[in-house]
């Protein structure tokens, strides 16, 4: 029993004189009677337990601290659906529409574009959405777009121009363009061309010739 008592006061701080009047007991206090000697026991005992209680409480109370810290932590992280926490719980975002914070917590959408359903999308009204060659959406007319004429990417000739989605030429009025599908731009009198009798691409069969734009047959010489 001494030994147990020994070993709870060198865990317990503050019970230096416990151990002193053990020690002293096991080492020739014959003359103390043995009521004595259970009557300290039974003291050092109750101190070594109160000693004990008061080192449990305190370790709980540090508990409960910490404890109360992380809960205090958690609610100021805490947004209203459909909101999301972003940048340290600093702001609560809607990840679906905040081109800042666009589908997770710092994912900024690139310029003229805006955040729908979580991902970035060109501001695009009334136009055609194309992609440069390093990823980034624009908004364009492709009826009048050289670079993207009729459709993304498609580049008209050194000559011609976008006109109406297609790549061609500007004519001087009675003429019509009657660019080539190679892109060579052609401006013609469709009243009088043989290779563009009436249209772009109609030939008249030699020796017919075009007059109003119809092929006719030469005469008889």
């Amino acid at each position: 029993m001494r030994s147990a008592w020994l070993l709870a006061c060198a865990l317990v701080a503050g019970c230096g004189g416990i151990a002193a009047r053990i020690a002293e007991d096991a080492g020739g206090g014959g003359d103390a009677s043995a009521g004595d000697g259970a009557d300290a026991t039974a003291t050092d005992a109750a101190a070594v337990d109160a000693l004990t209680t008061d080192a449990g409480s305190a370790d709980v109370a540090s508990h409960d601290g910490l404890a109360s810290e992380a809960s205090s932590g958690a609610d100021a992280c805490e947004c209203l659906p459909p909101a999301t926490a972003c940048n340290g719980c600093s702001v609560c975002v809607d990840l679906a529409t905040d081109s800042q914070n666009c589908g997770a917590c710092g994912r900024a959408c690139p310029p003229g574009t805006s955040c729908a359903a979580g991902q970035c999308a060109c501001d695009c009204s009334g136009g055609t959405v194309c992609f440069s060659d390093a990823g980034a959406c624009f908004c364009t007319n492709t009826s009048a777009d050289d670079a993207n004429c009729g459709a993304c990417g498609h580049v008209c000739a050194t000559g011609t121009i976008c006109i109406a989605g297609r790549c061609g030429c500007e004519c001087a009025a009675g003429e019509t363009d009657c660019t080539t599908d190679a892109g060579a731009c052609a401006c013609v009198d469709t009243q009088a061309d043989p290779h563009n009798c009436g249209t772009c691409g109609n030939t008249c069969a030699p020796p017919s010739t075009c007059d109003l734009g119809v092929c006719l047959a030469s005469p008889d010489r």
